[in-house]
């Protein structure tokens, strides 16, 4: 069974989660993926992009 992780944004938007597994930074935003099931071939799902605000982060709140 696949584990999904929540994260969460403080940003431009109000507080928010997001279901997934990872996530990316580059400058001021942040996209989170889920992954694909391995051997299937296909790229992972990009579950939100986030633009972060000066000073605010993006951090993984569960597992």
């Amino acid at each position: 069974m696949a584990k999904f992780g929540l994260f969460t944004a403080i940003s431009s938007v109000p507080m928010q989660e997001y279901d997934g597994d990872y996530m990316k930074q580059t400058g001021e935003y942040v996209t989170i993926f889920k992954r694909r099931p391995q051997g299937t071939g296909m790229v992972d799902d990009q579950v939100a992009a986030v633009r972060l605000e000066k000073g605010y982060s993006v951090k993984k709140i569960s597992d």
